[in-house]
């Protein structure tokens, strides 16, 4: 029988406590990233949205035009911020828009109006682009070209889509355009913007 020194069996204990927390800690995790089923084939937008709310702790307002079906199954169980994510996705595809208006609420707007006249928040620094899909209005400030070149530039390369607006600031002497589409989408528009807003070559 080999006898352990009491400065070996303080290492073995410590090291088994440290092991202990560890796998606590791991447990913890586990559990803060709670996986959910998505199961809603052609199911009521409806019954989509209060899943949402229960995923996201958002008041969800929608208005009378957020109605029909949609269809969104996924086979096995994900993280709760995916499920979330593949949601938004999902009603932006069909049609449905999201407008956050304050940090504890987002706004459902159906196809049949138009999101642009429900609030839509506008921004003008892209470290304030949502994260998450959001319908914004984004101010893109111009270096080189005039607003009414990039205009045309976007309309024949952009494709049209319900919620898609660039449009000029109210004041003329700005150098700038709005574009109001979803959060992704800006910031591919504001990538394309900065490659066509150089100088002309002469």
């Amino acid at each position: 029988m080999s006898n352990i020194a009491p400065s070996d069996t303080y290492l073995m204990n410590k090291l088994i406590a440290s092991l202990i927390v560890a796998a606590a800690s791991g447990s913890a995790s586990a559990f803060a990233e709670a996986q959910v089923q998505m199961q809603f084939p052609n199911s009521d937008v409806k019954n989509v949205l209060a899943f949402y709310e229960g995923l996201t702790g958002r008041k969800i307002v929608a208005d009378n035009q957020v109605i029909g079906q949609v269809n969104l199954v996924v086979d096995e169980p994900i993280p709760k911020a995916k499920a979330i994510e593949l949601i938004e996705q999902v009603l932006f595809a069909y049609g449905f828009f999201i407008i956050e208006p304050n940090t504890d609420t987002l706004r459902i707007v159906g196809p049949g109006k138009n999101p642009r006249s429900e609030g839509v928040p506008l921004i003008s620094k892209s470290e304030d682009i949502p994260t998450s899909e959001r319908l914004i209005s984004f101010v893109i400030k111009l270096q080189s070209r005039e607003p009414d070149e990039i205009l045309k530039v976007l309309h024949q390369h952009v494709a049209p889509s319900p919620s898609l607006a660039v449009t000029l600031p109210p004041d003329p002497t700005a150098r700038a355009i709005i574009v109001t589409e979803r959060s992704s989408v800006v910031r591919n528009l504001i990538k394309l913007v900065k490659e066509i807003d150089v100088a002309k070559r002469q």
